[in-house]
């Protein structure tokens, strides 16, 4: 039997959390969108897949538990290319143009990653049936399982070399948007590890108590929706506290908001 309470909570704290995303993507402009709107990705899934676990726990239809239960694994997705595209955007304030085509390349491949790794646990969907399995199925699930956790380590990784090898010159506002993306991205990737293990460790045991829709109420509160939850509240909180003042684009090349904002603040020092 599914219980409603948390979809139901669930479409609450997401529909609400859905609106200051929108606007934080918009006021970021080109160079933030990628991670915005994969984050609006990512509060989209999770009203897809409540409404499909309220619809479930009405019929018992086994196909749309199994479907419920996928898309709650799959939203692993647009949360790790969000991190992603957070991470892209903090290294062009921190790093500037230099490296652009190395971090487009390294978005590229994490995106491959991750789709490869959604396709996989895809193809392998019966495994999130409460029926008999089979076995080839459960294989493509825990593969694309073990994927997902390598492509954290991937951003992991590049947000530590993006961190030491940050450029101190630039434009001061540029910097410290940079540095505080760059931080909240530190601060979310214990909680999405969290619940990538914890997919990582049900598909490779099914065990009835970690089931991500009939499990155990505290299994599914602590280790699917606090740690989502936290990680899209220190990304909302990050984006609006650096949202610079305009996107203003120059003839040269383009300006982001951040240098434009920084010359904005270093005029108004000059004049003071």
């Amino acid at each position: 039997m599914i219980s409603i309470s948390l979809p139901i909570a669930y479409l609450a704290i997401y529909t609400v959390l859905s609106f200051p995303i929108l606007f934080i993507a918009f006021r970021h402009g080109v160079h933030g969108l990628l991670g915005w709107l994969y984050l609006f990705a990512f509060c989209t899934l999770r009203l897809v897949g409540s409404g499909l676990q309220i619809s479930a726990s009405k019929s018992e239809d086994v196909d749309k538990i199994a479907t419920a239960a996928l898309i709650s694994s799959i939203g692993l997705s647009p949360l790790l290319l969000a991190t992603t595209g957070i991470l892209h955007e903090a290294r062009f304030h921190l790093r500037g143009n230099s490296g652009k085509k190395t971090g487009w390349f390294l978005v590229f491949l994490i995106h491959f990653f991750v789709a490869t790794g959604i396709a996989l646990i895809g193809v392998g969907s019966s495994t999130f049936k409460p029926t008999h399995t089979k076995s080839s199925d459960h294989t493509l699930a825990a593969v694309g399982m073990i994927i997902l956790l390598h492509s954290w380590v991937a951003i992991l990784v590049w947000a530590a070399f993006t961190y030491f090898a940050r450029y101190k010159f630039l434009a001061p506002a540029n910097y410290h948007i940079g540095l505080k993306l760059l931080y909240a991205l530190f601060a979310t990737l214990p909680f999405t590890l969290i619940r990538i293990v914890y997919s990582t460790i049900y598909v490779f045991s099914r065990s009835a108590a970690l089931n991500p829709l009939t499990g155990k109420l505290g299994v599914r509160i602590g280790l699917i929706l606090i740690p989502e939850l936290i990680t899209c509240l220190i990304f909302i909180f990050a984006g609006l506290t650096t949202i610079p003042d305009s996107v203003i684009e120059s003839p040269g090349g383009g300006t982001s908001g951040g240098q434009r904002y920084g010359m904005k603040r270093m005029n108004g020092r000059e004049r003071g």
